[in-house]
């Protein structure tokens, strides 16, 4: 639960300033009415942040009303195995920019609820936790292998 948490945070993005017409373009471009089927921010989305505790490479990848996280375990953050951990939740629309991730298809009893804001090829992440910047990457779901046991 740990990771799926600090993934949404790290999960995305570094919001640059920007004049409020800029910002409301969008806002506007990614916002999606309650119970919509989300495709603003289909795509796969690089993830990988830096700390003090290294560098945790993931990746999210979202097609409509479906999210899959794959985060690489033999990152210098994770230190185990050369294979990614996947994580899937669902997105459902909330209205507006406000979303709820539900991973509960992954084992884990958890619903998130999120703000994505998508302006060209950056995505801007907030949850309780903080906001986050992914970038828009050009690999596929298939470049994540092996997957983790």
């Amino acid at each position: 639960m740990n990771r799926i948490a600090s993934g949404l945070v790290l999960c995305t993005l570094l919001i640059g300033c920007g004049d409020d017409d800029d910002n409301s373009a969008a806002i506007e471009a990614s916002s999606t009415p309650a119970g919509g089927e989300v495709k603003a921010f289909d795509g796969v989305w690089d993830d990988t942040s830096d700390s003090e505790d290294g560098q945790d490479i993931s990746y999210s990848v979202v097609s409509g009303n479906s999210y899959t996280s794959y985060d690489y375990m033999g990152d210098s953050f994770d230190e185990g195995d050369d294979c990614y951990e996947v994580s899937n939740a669902t997105l459902e629309a909330l209205g507006g920019t406000d979303y709820q991730l539900d991973f509960s298809d992954s084992g884990f009893e958890i619903s998130v609820e999120v703000q994505f804001i998508r302006d060209g090829n950056k995505l801007s992440v907030t949850t309780e936790f903080g906001t986050s910047i992914s970038t828009l990457s050009n690999k596929t779901e298939d470049d994540f292998s092996p997957i983790c046991d």
